[in-house]
């Protein structure tokens, strides 16, 4: 019976082990879920998501004026003071689960600070500093070490870049992608307009000789001449892409004194159309039929006889 009993006993026992460890890295119930303890030489394997470092550092847990320092303190005569977390601020930050004051900052990235697991400081990041004669002596030795130094960069730069203050470099990578990927588009458009063109005109895209081509010449010219993608056909966008165009040539719109368009409403009209819209804000600015407009709807009407 009791070479039966011993390994349900020891499985029982290895199983209590297990629940335990996990207990601890998970964090005690009896202890605020941001008590810097709890994150405190954390297997390598478990790594502390971006949400819950940043409310580690800006809303850790910090005890109240009353909490009993004593109570925690293995020293009879000495005891940690709150008035040190002030002091310190924001760095230092007081575990009620390992008894004792750590470095926020060197406790969450000395990781990723060059160092890792060779990073010889113990005090403030693998065990808290309990040695209270010597607190202040021991503080100013940490707060100017290299390491600490580098893990408050760390900690800055991680919550400008949380609170989006600041874009990581893998955003504007990827900021500078889409803007190369939508400036293509752009630019592919005039070039296919350009082959339907010269297609739909029965117009050869490049020359026989030395000459470089209609194809070219016309991207060329479409290029000199500056064309304006327009987002919506209606006379209030047409107008406010015509000013915007001519402010950002350079050109005092106050000396704008004529606009010539075809007649279709959408630009003549004299309540809503383009050059209505264009004269109420630059009233000097009249508006003229184009008369090449016409010239080219005669020539077309004798190209059908």
């Amino acid at each position: 019976m009791k070479n039966k009993i011993k390994p349900a006993r020891f499985i029982m026992k290895m199983v209590n082990q297990v629940i335990n460890q996990n207990s601890c890295n998970l964090g005690n119930d009896s202890f605020s879920r941001l008590d810097i303890g709890n994150f405190v030489n954390l297997p390598c394997t478990i790594v502390i998501d971006e949400k819950t470092k940043h409310e580690l550092l800006t809303n850790i847990w910090t005890p109240e004026i009353k909490y009993s320092f004593k109570e925690d303190s293995t020293s009879v005569a000495r005891c940690f003071r709150h008035e040190w977390l002030n002091t310190y601020s924001p760095w230092l930050s007081y575990s009620q689960k390992m008894k004792g004051p750590f470095c926020v900052f060197c406790v969450l990235f000395h990781s990723s600070s060059g160092h890792g697991n060779s990073y010889k400081q113990i005090q403030f990041v693998k065990k808290p500093c309990i040695k209270y004669k010597d607190f202040h002596k021991k503080t100013c030795e940490h707060k100017v070490s290299k390491t600490h130094l580098q893990c408050t960069e760390n900690a800055v730069d991680f919550i400008k870049v949380f609170s989006n203050k600041v874009t990581t470099v893998f955003d504007k990578i990827n900021t500078s992608h889409k803007l190369l990927i939508d400036n293509n588009r752009k630019n592919i458009f005039p070039i296919i307009s350009s082959i339907l063109f010269c297609g739909t005109q029965e117009i050869a895209l490049r020359g026989k000789t030395s000459n470089e081509g209609n194809f070219n010449s016309l991207i060329n010219f479409r290029i000199e001449a500056g064309f304006v993608a327009l987002t919506d056909m209606h006379a209030k966008i047409v107008a406010k892409s015509i000013i915007h165009f001519l402010r950002n040539s350079g050109l005092n719109l106050n000396n704008l004194v004529g606009q010539g368009y075809d007649g279709c409403s959408a630009i003549s009209g004299i309540h809503n159309g383009v050059q209505a819209i264009i004269k109420n804000e630059f009233p000097k600015a009249v508006f003229v039929h184009c008369s090449s407009h016409r010239l080219n709807l005669a020539i077309n009407d004798l190209n059908k006889l």
